[in-house]
Parts: C-alpha cells; structure tokens; sequence
C-alpha cells in the first residue's frame, strides 16, 4: 500500500530513538520519516530507510518550554503536510520485538484507527464520567486515517473560537475559556485549535479526554472511524477490562506503581523523552507535576541502565533486577 506515511519523533532525544528505530529496522523493510535536530541524528543509527527532516524554531521552542506542546505542533505539521491517506506513529521509547507494522497496514484495509487500547470503559484512573465513551488507542504504536478528521480542523491555521460557540457556553465551560485565554496571554500557548486538540487542552471539546490525540481521535469516530485493539498480548499494556495480566504477566505488570508495556511484538516504557530532559535540564521541571517528574526520571533511569549500561546518580533500580534479566529486547 502506498498511502501510508510512517514516522518519529526524537528531538533532543537522539539517544532514545536509536534504540526504536534499530528494532524497527530489524523487523520491517518501510521508510520512516525521522523528525529531529543536527544533534540527534548523529546519536542513531544510519540506515536507508530513515528520511531525517529537521525541525523549526518553533518546534523546538515548543518541547524545550512544554514538552508535549512540541510533540503537538509537529503532529500538526505532519498531519496537515503529509499527502497519504494513512499515517503510522510510533514513539522514540517503542521497542520492536517483531514484525507488527504489516499487520497494522492490512488492518487498514477495514479500520481507521488501529493500535493498543486505550481504556475508556474500564479506564485504570477510575474517572466515572469517561466511562460511557469509546475505548480508544494509545499514540505509542498507532496508525489512523487522516481523512477522518473534519475537514475545518484541517484548513488555516485558525486559533479563534467561534462567536457563536462562546454565545452558548456553560459556566464550566466559560471558566475553562478563561483559564486558557489567561494562559495564552501569558504566553504559554501558541497553538491553533487543532493543535490543542492534538495537544489534548482544547478548552471546548465536548468530552474530557485522558491523553495526547484522545480529542481528534473522538472527531473521527464521530465521522464514523472504526477502531482495531491489537492483542495485549503482542502489544503490552490493559486489555479491554483494563487488566495487565497478559502473556508477560511479570514484566507487563511488574508490581511497582510505574509500569512497563512489554508484549510478543512490541514494548513501551512510557515518558522516557521528558525523564531525559528532566535529568539534564532541571530548570524544565517547573510547573510541572512532581508525579510526572518522578515517574519519567524513573523511566529515562531504567532505559539507560537496560540498553546502555548507564546508572544515573540518584535514582535508585535494585527493585527491576527481574526487568534487567531480560536478555532479549529485540
């Protein structure tokens, strides 16, 4: 099939992405187009199948002040840029353990959102109010049909809400409203509509949503997208009852509050990006939660002692000796 268009992203973590892209490269025979700087692509590995394209300013102004602003305004660039009907994602912390991206492009042929659950039914944070909405797909392995998203999302780069969406706004949703405008005039956001709704913050969506892309992903089951759960058992992760008890039981569901998606075809340590720049940047946790921050500084620990032998001062891993016994990632 020639309509799809597969990519990363590993700005200011090369480092990172040389390990998801060796993997995939071990497995599958596609291009992949690898968004990051000058830097991080002298840390991977070269091969022909990788199109390094570099990112702006503005991008990297994006990760360097929020992370996952960054990662929303490339998304943005991707998917307003890009000619394919079909776009495949995977983070720079995957782990490849086998071919999975021919099957995610047969699926293809039937669904429009293909991936790993993400749970909304039986959702792991036990928000009641998400419950009745859809199960949708975690962004660290997904592929999804671009022209599913409403078309208006996809024209100018419009940061305007409509006047007369504002004319008919609950309470809530005016407070909201304001919140963000005060954000904004601060300077803390520099996105269109479609990029907050990549970015998971547009103040009016009519749901709450839980992650990055839950927003356009409910756009498009809206424009009668169907959805594929790939096996948690290949994938890692919840099945649909939010359960972690897979195949790899001991590791998918290794018992500390920080978890580790490990199956037959692929494995994601989750957060390891903003660890690596939380280690070498204290500056860059401010404002942030410091739940995320522990969490992510845990992750980045564990990768670099896994593929690299590193041990980072500070944080301690004696507890992941049975992670550490694995001998074959990929």
């Amino acid at each position: 099939m020639n309509e799809i268009f597969i990519f990363t992203e590993i700005v200011n973590c090369g480092k990172i992405g040389k390990i998801a892209l060796d993997s995939f490269h071990k497995y599958h025979n596609q291009k992949v187009h690898v968004y990051g700087t000058k830097s991080d692509f002298e840390k991977i590995t070269t091969h022909h199948n990788n199109i390094l394209i570099g990112v702006d300013n503005e991008i990297i102004d994006g990760y360097r002040n929020n992370g996952h602003v960054g990662t929303a305004l490339l998304w943005e660039k991707v998917i307003r840029e890009c000619k394919e009907k079909y776009i495949i994602h995977f983070d720079s912390d995957t782990i490849f353990r086998e071919n999975i991206i021919d099957e995610i492009i047969e699926k293809s042929k039937e669904y429009d959102i293909i991936g790993p659950i993400r749970n909304y039914h039986h959702n792991p944070q036990g928000i009641k109010e998400i419950m009745h909405l859809t199960d949708l797909c975690q962004t660290n392995c997904i592929l999804f049909n671009k022209e599913k998203i409403s078309k208006h999302y996809l024209g100018e780069k419009n940061n305007e809400i409509p006047i007369n969406k504002i004319l008919n706004l609950s309470l809530k949703s005016v407070l909201k409203l304001v919140k963000y405008n005060i954000r904004k005039i601060l300077g803390r956001i520099h996105m269109s509509v479609f990029a907050q709704m990549i970015h998971g913050s547009y103040p009016l969506f009519k749901y709450k949503t839980i992650d990055f892309f839950d927003q356009v992903m409910f756009d498009m089951v809206d424009n009668g997208a169907k959805i594929y759960h790939l096996d948690f058992n290949d994938v890692g992760g919840c099945d649909k009852y939010g359960k972690r008890n897979n195949l790899f039981e001991e590791i998918n569901n290794f018992p500390t509050p920080y978890k580790i998606d490990f199956g037959r075809k692929l494995a994601h340590f989750s957060c390891v990006g903003s660890g690596m720049n939380f280690y070498n940047n204290k500056e860059s946790t401010k404002n942030i939660s410091p739940t995320y921050v522990e969490c992510a500084l845990d992750r980045y620990a564990l990768f670099c002692k896994t593929f690299y032998n590193e041990e980072l001062t500070d944080i301690n891993l004696d507890k992941y000796e049975k992670i550490f016994s694995i001998k074959n990632w990929y």
